[in-house]
């Protein structure tokens, strides 16, 4: 009889443990961008003056920069980024000169905000890299 009993106490208690399972429901918890699975750009080039053409609804994070020319500049709404002193370019790659950039590593983060103006000069050839984020 205590058998029976404790087989329908566990048989009980198995049942009602699975019963409360429930599913999950994920709901996204911030913004989502909407641009596809994989907002990534690049923008390369061997030409040495340009504009990169972005989005114009979405923030840009800059994440890599390279040029093979120690002059590249990198401007946003006429503002000069691409260089931290008079010498320093952070997108110039050379083996032997500024191998350990954020940029060249592809560790940067540049924002860029949604509507602006990015030109570059002096560039040469240049790949410049990043993703798109809602402002």
């Amino acid at each position: 009889m205590n058998n029976i009993a404790s087989t329908g106490i566990l048989l009980f208690g198995l049942g009602y443990c699975i019963q409360s399972i429930s599913s999950a429901v994920a709901f996204p918890s911030g913004p989502s961008v909407s641009m596809g699975g994989n907002p990534i750009q690049s923008f390369y080039g061997s030409t040495s003056n340009g504009t990169i053409n972005l989005n114009a609804n979405y923030d840009f994070i800059l994440t890599s920069g390279y040029s093979d020319s120690s002059s590249c500049l990198l401007s946003i709404n006429g503002t000069n980024v691409g260089r931290t002193g008079t010498n320093y370019n952070i997108f110039y790659y050379n083996s032997g000169y500024n191998p350990n950039s954020e940029f060249t590593q592809g560790q940067g983060r540049l924002n860029i905000p949604a509507g602006s103006t990015v030109t570059f000069s002096g560039c040469s050839n240049h790949l410049f890299s990043g993703y798109y984020v809602q402002p």
